[in-house]
Order: structure tokens, then sequence, then C-alpha cells
């Protein structure tokens, strides 16, 4: 790996144009520059090819296409294939890299003797009301061994779900990445491939190093991949990943957000066999997941028929072990405060969408490049101000 760059940033996309051209742009703007940026072009349409012939020139930037279009676990896999850096970051076409984030990354690992695995934060930025999540995590930055963190997301689905290294929110050392491709053929499998990724590497490193500092902020939540695949209940990308039971493994046979999460879990760890830490998912907490994601979708959308998924829900309880005592105790377990302050929003609705078209750009800019990170939640709370604006 001799001569290589330190970083490899690597950018998978797939015809998000109107979101592309800042995610690529916040990269090639770091001051640290020893790094590549490959973007993975997965056959996009014409707007977004035109975004990737505009940077074309810039130094230190790859364009790769694949031969044909693959589904998003292979493209991911196809994508990180491409690293020619020491460490290797996934940067998701809808986030954008916060400055200064791979200076400051370079000078972490050099001080933490180069672990083989570091994660770190996003923030939320809303396109509808502008405004950008609170991160309320704290500063720390610390090695942590692995296996807490596998049972802390096994037993409590409000874990500090930050903490899994889902290459989106992360690096990884690419020595270590390709031994994991040499052993498991690849680590991206479906349903969801930040997750999968993430559970086998965090079953295979003995310790993370963990900086509670939000360097990414995603937006653009609407071409969610996992929400337009929970509003479509599995849709077409199931489809494309060709799976015939993807809830196979799992108690509730139905699609959500959450039973996919706990169905990658469970993936991973009949995939890996013995590799995988003896942790056994904590089925209350499942329940609770899944149930309180029902009731989230009910509330958002009244207008439509949600029988069909309690009615599932319900007799896969009954089918269980579990009770719904168990269940409403786990529930009881608290949010951290940034969940805490999205669950209020979502149940009062007290955002409203900035009408102004004009200050999208320049609210989002303001939120992530601002001085401090104190000035960064300055211009959060002056976008309110727009919200709340007639």
């Amino acid at each position: 790996m001799s001569g290589g760059p330190f970083f490899s940033v690597i950018i998978p996309t797939r015809n998000r144009a109107w979101l592309l051209g800042e995610c690529i742009r916040s990269v090639l703007e770091q001051s640290f520059e020893d790094f590549e940026l490959v973007v993975s072009d997965n056959w996009n349409d014409a707007d977004t090819l035109e975004v990737l012939r505009r940077f074309e020139v810039k130094p230190r930037f790859r364009h790769v296409r694949t031969e044909r279009e693959l589904n998003m676990p292979e493209h991911w896999d196809f994508a990180a294939r491409q690293a020619t850096g020491r460490y290797v970051l996934f940067l998701n076409d809808r986030m954008v890299m916060r400055p200064g984030v791979l200076r400051e990354l370079a000078t972490r690992l050099e001080a933490a003797a180069y672990p083989k695995v570091c994660v770190w934060g996003i923030q939320a930025f809303s396109d509808e009301s502008h405004v950008l999540e609170p991160w309320t995590l704290g500063r720390d930055v610390e090695v942590l061994p692995s296996r807490p963190i596998i049972e802390d997301i096994a037993r409590n689905r409000r874990a500090q779900w930050w903490r899994l290294p889902r290459m989106v929110n992360g690096c990884i050392e690419r020595a270590l990445l390709e031994s994991l491709q040499a052993r498991f053929g690849t680590i991206f499998r479906p349903i969801s491939p930040d997750f999968t990724s993430g559970y086998i590497v965090l079953a295979c490193v003995p310790e993370v190093l963990c900086i509670a500092r939000p360097f990414y902020v995603s937006r653009g939540l609407a071409t969610s991949t996992g929400l337009n695949t929970q509003k479509a209940r599995g849709g077409s990308y199931l489809h494309s990943l060709g799976k015939a039971d993807p809830s196979r493994l799992v108690p509730v046979k139905t699609f959500s957000v959450w039973n996919s999460v706990f169905s990658d879990f469970l993936t991973v760890r009949e995939h890996i066999g013995a590799a995988f830490p003896d942790v056994p998912l904590h089925l209350p907490s499942y329940f609770a997941a899944c149930l309180e994601e029902l009731e989230l979708v009910r509330r958002m959308k009244p207008e439509e028929d949600h029988a069909a998924g309690m009615t599932e829900w319900s007799h896969a309880l009954s089918e269980s072990s579990v009770t719904r005592a168990e269940v409403e105790a786990a529930r009881q377990v608290p949010y951290t405060p940034w969940l805490q302050l999205r669950d209020a929003v979502l149940r009062a609705k007290v955002m409203r969408p900035v009408r102004r078209a004009k200050h999208r750009l320049e609210v989002l800019r303001q939120c992530v490049v601002g001085p401090t990170y104190a000035g960064a939640l300055d211009a959060a709370r002056r976008t309110a101000q727009l919200v709340r604006s007639p």
C-alpha cells in the first residue's frame, strides 16, 4: 500500500444530482490534501453525469463507473474495492463533510497510534424546516472495546448507534477491509449495507476509536433509500436485492426500518458464525422498536390503513416468549436528548417549511461552515426563526 494517499474518500452515487455537487465540493475543499476522492457512478442519469463532469479536472478526484446497474450492497462493494488509501471512509451522496474534518481525523488517528477502525457522529439537516439537529452526545474521544458496543445495540434500541462503524460514519484501515473481503467475500450484505458492514467490522476488531463529534451533516431525507423503502413497505429496493424472504430471521413478518436493522444483525451473526460474539438479540427491545415505528408511521400518515401491520406485530408477539409487559418495560428506556427533541417535533409538528427556496443553500452552508461548533448551532437557531416566520 506504499505510495497511496492517507485517505480514500468514497462516494457511491445514484441519481442525486441536486445533492451530489455540494457533497463533492465539501471534500475537495478540505485543508488536508493527502487524500483521493473516488466517486462511484452506478449508471446515473444525465443530470448526475453532468455534475460529475464539472469535477473531472480537479486534482485528487477520480470518477469510476460500474459495468452495469448494481443493487446497493453490490455497488458499495464495487466502490470500496477502488480505494488505494491507507484508510477508507464512505460519504453518502446526500451528506457533506464539515471543513477541517480530514485534518482533525488524521491528527486523532496519529494520537491513537493508528487504530484499525474509527467512528464519528452525523448531524441531520432538515431540507424542509432548515434546522440542524443538535449534537448532544458530548465531545469525548476514546478507544472503546467492541463487545460492549455490540451488546448495547443488541439489548437497547436506543443504543449509541453512532458507535456502529457503518462506513458512512467512520473509517477503516484498508488492510483490514481487504482481509475481511478475502474472508467473507463482501462486508456489504443485504438488507442495508451500512448496517451489515458495521456488524461485521465490529465483530472482527477488539476496539474502536470513537470521536464524539459530528464530522458529517446529512440532508435530503426525502431521497433516503431507507425512508423510501419504508414508505413502499419494501417495494423496488427489496426486489433489487433478490431476497425472497427479507424477514426470514425476525419474528415480525412485515417490512420496517427497525425490522431490517435487526434482520441485518441476525443475518450477519448467521453468516460469519463463530466470528460473531455470542450476543443474543433482546427480543423485548426488538418488539418495542417495531411497535414504536408502527405508531409513528400511523401518526404521520393517519389517512392510510395500518391495521395489517399492527395485526402482524400482535401475532408475532403472541407466537414469541415475550410478554406485553416486557415490551412496555423496554419502552421505558429513556431517549438520548436529541431523540427526545426529534420525537417531540414529530408529535407536535412544530416545524414548518421555509417557503423561500433561496435560503436553502445559504442556511446549509451556515450550519456546516460555522467557525465553531457553537457558531453552527447559533446558525441553526437563526434558521429556526425562518421556520416560525410566515
